[in-house]
């Protein structure tokens, strides 16, 4: 009578099992068929959501296969791949020949996934060649012309050059991606650089500068018109054509004086505020006197 007690005690425990397994095994299959929906409705973290709840009630590796297909799709290379590994293995230990198509795929995409975050870095641009780089706090060796190769994820770059100020910054690497980044470094004792980067230059020169051209044109053109008038009335080697000559030779200065200051005064206003002109007014004899040339560089 014991002995059959027993005996129901464990069959109704073994039947509550395998109800219990048919109960999951259900729920497993409702949940991979909602991963599949969502997946071909392109909603692919609910499907990696779905899939995961159905391995978790039915470790099946054909799922870990699912999810890793929906990490794919997603860009997070670094999940796919641990899906792929977990589905291989699996799928091995489930007694799946090794040259199944499936496994070969999947040890192929594995492989290609591994080269890809190999690759994953960052390039500086503009670091001299007494520049010292660190990453995340440790001092690294760059390769000319090569990347600084990193894990994936977010990092600090430090760039320090004796004489100037530290070049920081934090950059977000995902697998398989090469950023590059421009260094740009500021003198230590340049206390104004803060302030001043990307003010507008002056005007006031230019402006300076094309008012008192045009007005030494007025000028000359009056004084010019003037010698013009008293050389035309004027007798010859007398003073009062000796006086016409003196005056045209201050017109012809004025007038060309003035038109370079003028055309120094309009390249100044029309230049770009982060170029700076070297400018300068050289005299220059003619066979009347001399002239005033503009010269330098724009």
């Amino acid at each position: 009578m014991g002995w059959n007690r027993h005996v129901g005690a464990a069959l109704l425990s073994v039947s509550l099992a395998a109800a219990s397994g048919t109960a999951s095994a259900q729920d497993a299959r409702s949940l991979f068929q909602a991963g599949q929906a969502s997946y071909q409705q392109g909603n692919y973290e609910d499907a990696v959501s779905a899939f995961e709840q159905a391995y978790a009630l039915d470790p099946r590796p054909g799922l870990q296969f699912n999810i890793a297909q929906a990490y794919g799709r997603l860009g997070r290379i670094e999940e796919e791949r641990a899906a792929l590994v977990r589905y291989v293995d699996g799928a091995s230990a489930a007694g799946l020949a090794a040259d199944d198509p499936q496994i070969v795929s999947a040890r192929a995409r594995i492989a290609a996934i591994g080269d890809r975050i190999a690759r994953t870095g960052v390039e500086l641009h503009g670091v001299p060649a007494d520049g010292r780089v660190s990453i995340d706090g440790e001092a690294v060796t760059m390769e000319p012309g090569e990347p600084v190769r990193l894990a994936p994820g977010s990092h600090e770059v430090v760039v320090s050059v004796d004489g100037y100020e530290d070049f920081t910054a934090t950059v977000s690497v995902r697998a398989g991606e090469t950023l590059e980044v421009t260094v740009r470094l500021r003198r230590a004792d340049d206390t104004t650089a803060g302030s001043t980067s990307g003010a507008p230059r002056s005007r006031v020169p230019a402006y300076v500068m094309l008012g008192v051209g045009g007005a030494s044109m007025v000028g000359g053109t009056v004084l010019g018109l003037s010698a013009m008038s008293t050389a035309r009335d004027a007798a010859p080697q007398s003073s009062e054509a000796d006086s016409a000559k003196l005056r045209a030779l201050g017109a012809d200065i004025a007038l060309f004086g003035g038109g370079a200051l003028a055309v120094t005064g309009l390249v100044l206003l029309l230049l770009p505020d982060d170029e700076s002109p070297a400018v300068t007014l050289v005299p220059m004899p003619t066979t009347r006197g001399g002239t005033l040339t503009l010269a330098g560089r724009f």
